[in-house]
């Protein structure tokens, strides 16, 4: 068995605090994964009205313009090295 020293009152004090600041953390992270997620789902859905827009203002088949928007969306960020 390891015996360990008595934390002195201030460091009972931090280590609450860093108990406090570990929960903080986690829920603030949760949020923004939340937002993140539904920041995703709006954007998706704005893609795709957009797209069909186009499919009706052009006339072309809606698997060009999927695929036309897949092709700028993967070439984006090759683009930017």
């Amino acid at each position: 068995m390891v015996e360990r020293d008595v934390p002195a009152i201030g460091e009972l004090s931090k280590m609450r605090d860093d108990d406090e600041l570990a929960v903080r953390s986690a829920a603030i992270g949760l949020v923004l994964t939340l937002i993140g997620v539904a920041a995703m789902g709006g954007g998706g859905w704005f893609a795709a009205a957009g797209a069909e827009r186009l499919v009706d203002l052009t006339g072309v088949g809606a698997s060009v313009a999927g695929l036309t928007a897949v092709a700028l969306a993967t070439n984006r960020g090759s683009s930017s090295r």
